[in-house]
């Protein structure tokens, strides 16, 4: 077995301050109005952005998405970076081999 990939990538992650989507008050309010139950609030949705970062500081992978999808792939790749090699670590990301 080649050399661990923790020993040579590292993950980052970016929160993102402005909301994504559009909340509808309205619509909540309306809701109630006709059922005369409370209608939930939808739970504000923010950007994150993750980077995989290899020994020398460069980013060798970005991803953009809402920051639910990004908790669910940081975990995945901080488990692969785990137990993975880094051959195949970059075989399963698609990252560059160095040069």
């Amino acid at each position: 077995m080649g050399k661990p990939a923790a020993e040579h990538y590292r993950v980052e992650r970016d929160m993102g301050t402005t909301p994504v989507g559009k909340r509808h008050k309205a619509a909540r309010f309306i809701g109630t109005a006709l059922t005369g139950l409370p209608m939930p609030s939808s739970r504000i949705k923010f950007e994150a952005t993750l980077r995989i970062i290899d020994a020398s500081d460069a980013t060798v992978y970005e991803i953009t998405d809402d920051q639910t999808a990004i908790d669910a792939l940081e975990l995945t790749i901080l488990a692969d970076l785990m137990r993975l090699d880094v051959e195949i670590f970059r075989a399963t990301y698609g990252l560059p081999d160095d040069e």
